[in-house]
């Protein structure tokens, strides 16, 4: 811990490594207070991260009061700087009228914004309304297909690669094509997503004549 200390004096990013850890991480001994002022100290430098961490913490008042106003605020800092995350949070506080004017067009187009940057919970979001369709949000197979890939560009999530695979394997939103099914089957067990079974079916399905 000394170590990483002297190294978080001058470098946010180390900063934030050691407070998540000191907060709620694995390495070190627990302690939230010491965590909360080096991580806002990352949030003094401008470090987006820091920042989008504090606003979850502030939301959900896990080690700190709950103050949704607050954490809009730290968002929108971290946002500014270009942070996924809190292009995210922001997006979907803005779908929803939580501390912001509700503005769902707004709220999609800040969703596609962070999935775009590689922020894999705003892309599955978006998928899943853009292929049965919702409220505010008309079907359109394409688009799913579209933003998972935009998504996978940036950040090779393994849920977004599984989801990403089961359309081009089934054919939803752009041709059908097992054999890249298949890469994006392997590519998202790589990615920590169980895909054994989907590849054993596909493997079947290719061999059949």
């Amino acid at each position: 811990r000394t170590l990483l200390e002297g190294l978080a004096q001058d470098d946010p990013e180390v900063a934030h490594d050691l407070a998540d850890r000191l907060i709620d991480g694995p390495g070190l001994e627990q302690d939230v207070e010491g965590g909360l002022e080096w991580m806002q100290r990352a949030a003094d430098c401008g470090y987006a991260p820091a920042l989008t961490y504090l606003g979850v913490l502030s939301w959900y008042g896990k080690f700190m009061d709950q103050d949704r106003a607050r954490a809009m605020d730290f968002y929108k800092q971290a946002m500014e700087l270009g942070d996924p995350y809190a292009v995210a949070n922001v997006g979907f506080a803005t779908l929803g009228g939580d501390e912001v004017t509700r503005d769902p067009r707004r709220g999609v187009e800040l969703l596609v914004a962070a999935a775009q940057k590689g922020n894999a919970h705003a892309a599955l979001w978006l998928a899943e309304r853009w292929l049965e369709g919702a409220q505010d949000i008309p079907r359109d197979p394409s688009s799913a297909v579209e933003i998972l890939e935009a998504c996978v560009a940036e950040e090779e999530d393994g849920d977004v690669l599984f989801h990403l695979a089961e359309l081009v394997r089934d054919g939803r939103g752009v041709e059908r094509n097992l054999e890249r099914a298949m890469d994006l089957f392997q590519l998202a067990e790589i990615n920590g997503r169980d895909s054994r079974v989907e590849r054993g079916q596909l493997r079947r399905e290719l061999r059949r004549p």
